[in-house]
């Protein structure tokens, strides 16, 4: 694991806290006036330090355990929605009445829930409600979502990602949180047409880009699709390629300058 540490001003911490994401963290860290962001390996922070060479960022190799140490200070229970309460897998808090609990832990695969992109797909499946559904999320990280979809009642989960260490993930969290979603490593382009009745994609704007027409044949119609993982400023092409696949948007969601859409197909 590795650290990159940027000394910024508060001016400066919402836009470069979002450029982290961008970049492929696993998490960040906010301190009074710096930042340390994570990463799983060198290649990704040396292409980070070098993008945000202008803050004269610090590199340095972080052992696992300490990484772990260090969010167990700042990681704290929230609650997403109306439905969801994400929990460090350490903490004691109850869950409130009603809502259902999720774990968060440190880990290499993306998906801790912190992100905004995540916790704005948790808002669109409340919403959609997959009660009774087959439901697809494609590239799952640590499962997070394919779990969530699953405690709200879906019938059917099926979850994939092509890297080893995000199947890992996932396979340790589906064991304790929904032992029954269907996970194999690869993309959807190895699933048959037809197949799910809700599509969940957070990953990033080039991937829904090229994955739009993998996305539309999966899909059963009528179908839905909850998209995410890309900057507010990507929506007009994502949208165009959406449509050009036969999507009509229902629902935009963003905050703090990323963005959700859900998509039907008639």
């Amino acid at each position: 694991m590795y650290a990159l540490e940027i000394a910024c001003s508060s001016g400066e911490r919402e836009w470069l806290v979002a450029e982290l994401w961008q970049r492929g963290t696993l998490g960040v860290i906010e301190h009074e006036e710096r930042l340390t962001a994570y990463f799983a390996d060198e290649a990704a922070v040396q292409a980070a330090a070098t993008a945000l060479a202008t803050y004269r960022p610090r590199v340095s190799h972080v052992p696992e355990r300490a990484w772990e140490e260090s969010w167990r200070e700042v990681w704290r229970p929230i609650p997403v929605g109306e439905r969801f309460f994400l929990a460090p897998e350490w903490s004691r808090e109850p869950t409130p009445p009603g809502r259902i609990r999720l774990l968060l832990r440190p880990g290499r695969a993306c998906g801790t829930g912190l992100h905004p992109c995540t916790q704005l797909c948790l808002e669109l499946l409340e919403e959609i409600s997959p009660q009774g559904r087959t439901v697809l999320d494609v590239g799952t990280g640590t499962g997070l979502l394919a779990a969530a979809a699953r405690r709200l009642g879906a019938a059917r989960v099926i979850a994939c990602d092509i890297s080893e260490d995000a199947v890992a993930e996932a396979t340790d969290r589906f064991r304790r949180e929904a032992p029954d979603v269907l996970l194999f490593q690869g993309s959807l382009r190895a699933l048959p047409s037809r197949v799910a009745d809700l599509v969940l994609v957070n990953i990033s704007a080039a991937a829904i880009l090229e994955l739009a027409p993998e996305i539309r044949r999966v899909l059963r119609v009528p179908g839905a699709a909850v998209l995410s993982g890309f900057r507010c400023r990507k929506l007009p092409d994502v949208s165009a390629a959406l449509e050009a696949m036969g999507f009509r948007a229902r629902c935009m969601r963003d905050r703090e300058g990323w963005q959700a859409m859900l998509c039907y197909t008639p």
